[in-house]
């Protein structure tokens, strides 16, 4: 029964992970697949494929190996010296997208509640500070409650969307503004968010054999196929009125009323909490390393994630996920060929 749960709990810190600011505003989703159409459809079904594969992959070479954290990973499945120039890269992706969540969680805290964004970014950074200083516990206690909870919010929201869509819209007609490149532009969308999931997954305690790993692959990956169907089916209906806009879903959701605003600021919120959370276990696992003690390291990290966070919400999101996208791919491969093929 322990292991039950624990797949399962698992399976919502690695879908934590890959819910951010991004996903749950709209602008990943739009991105990478409602911009191809119905291939983008398709897309989604294929990136939480690639979710599964790669996600059970991690937890299979973990719990067989007893890896201890993303370093040792990495060196087991490419080597020392790539494994080294990985693991920098990583961590150098890793506090940028913190500095991104806390960027977006106080763009959207400044626009519903009204008070300034460097506020903001510090109300969310104290709550970032007081989970990590809690420990690990609490954050697999997070996550196995907000998970559920943006699954339900998404399914609320995308209902009442498409009840009100009078159109006669057709998805199978759906066009978008891009005719090739959709499985691609999943890949991509699924590799940059493996950089993010690897820290977490990797950790011996992730799994402790075939049973849990598979539940966990599974609940993180239909977990992220369920929300993301839906906010598919929000966007496509309203294309051409959002495919310019940088929070697609904050614009839907005030056209629905204040009571669907605000289910939308809680779900924008918890998914960029649970992301930023996700990013802060890797980046405290390398700053460990260096014999620092916890909190020293924990101030550290947020310290260096707010400086960033002045660079702002859209500009970290749209010059940095698609080219670590493609460092992210190398990661994929290496793993699948370890995990399946080995």
């Amino acid at each position: 029964m322990l292991s039950d749960n624990k797949g399962f709990k698992t399976g919502f810190i690695f879908m934590g992970t890959v819910l951010g600011a991004g996903f749950a505003s709209g602008q990943e989703i739009m991105r990478f697949f409602c911009r191809y159409g119905f291939m983008g459809l398709l897309g989604i079904f294929f990136a939480a494929m690639m979710f599964f594969l790669t996600g059970y992959g991690i937890l299979k070479i973990t719990y067989i190996n007893d890896t201890k954290n993303s370093g040792e990973f990495l060196h087991f499945i490419m080597g020392k010296k790539p494994a080294a120039a990985f693991d920098f890269i990583s961590f150098a992706f890793l506090l940028l997208m913190l500095a991104a969540m806390l960027a977006g969680g106080a763009e959207a805290i400044k626009s519903l509640v009204g008070i300034n964004s460097k506020s903001a970014s510090l109300i969310l950074a104290f709550l970032i500070f007081f989970v990590f200083i809690s420990g690990n516990e609490s954050i697999g206690k997070i996550n196995t409650i907000l998970c559920p909870a943006l699954i339900l919010s998404s399914v609320i929201l995308s209902a009442c969307i498409t009840s009100n869509d009078k159109s006669g819209f057709n998805y199978l007609s759906f066009k978008g503004t891009n005719e090739k490149g959709a499985f691609l532009s999943a890949f991509v969308y699924v590799s940059f968010n493996i950089i993010t999931a690897l820290p977490v997954l990797c950790s011996s305690s992730a799994a402790k054999n075939k049973a849990s790993a598979l539940k966990a692959a599974l609940t993180g990956s239909l977990g992220l196929l369920a929300i993301a169907l839906f906010l598919y089916m929000c966007m496509s209906r309203k294309f051409d009125a959002l495919c310019q806009n940088p929070i697609p879903m904050l614009v839907l959701s005030k056209q629905v009323g204040s009571i669907f605003c605000a289910v939308y600021f809680f779900l924008f919120f918890g998914a960029v909490f649970t992301t930023a959370i996700g990013c802060g276990f890797g980046i405290l696992n390398r700053l460990n390393g260096f014999g620092i003690n916890s909190i020293s390291c924990v101030i550290i990290m947020i310290t260096s994630a707010l400086i960033l966070s002045q660079l702002g919400f859209s500009r970290l999101v749209s010059d940095i996920y698609p080219v670590f996208g493609f460092i992210g791919a190398v990661e994929i491969f290496c793993i699948i060929k370890k995990a399946f093929f080995d």
